[in-house]
């Protein structure tokens, strides 16, 4: 990835257990999901996604994905509206850190995008528990 070649550790996504289909609450279907990394030199950067065809996020996401003020923010959820047919959450994280490089801190959010046909947001927030565990 592309964090490593600057000196950064690589980015480890830890996928929470997935329960047994009975257990799982009415989640709307998943369009994108995308990690984001903010790079002091770079800014905020995709460096991992998944979408389906014809779904754009670059140069997008990036933006929408990460609250106001994250310097001074630890954790946060951020809502937002991608295009006119998704409905957009990330879990932010800024973690304090040892490295120099990083100005001493790690600022990822990790988010999906939802069809918002799926009701208010695409209920996108039945997917936060998730999306914070992934962040953490």
């Amino acid at each position: 990835m592309a964090a490593s070649r600057r000196g950064q550790p690589a980015l480890a996504v830890r996928l929470p257990p997935v329960a047994p289909p009975a257990m799982l609450p009415d989640l709307p279907p998943i369009s994108a999901l995308f990690l984001i990394d903010f790079d002091v030199k770079a800014g905020y950067t995709i460096v991992w996604k998944r979408a389906v065809p014809g779904l754009e996020l670059e140069g997008v996401v990036e933006y929408k994905s990460l609250p106001s003020g994250l310097h001074t923010v630890t954790e946060d959820l951020v809502y937002f509206v991608h295009d006119t047919a998704h409905a957009g959450l990330s879990a932010f994280v800024n973690e304090r850190t040892e490295e120099e490089a990083t100005r001493h801190a790690r600022m990822i959010a990790v988010g999906v995008l939802v069809p918002l046909s799926y009701g208010r947001l695409g209920r996108a927030w039945r997917h936060a528990p998730a999306l914070k565990e992934m962040a953490r």
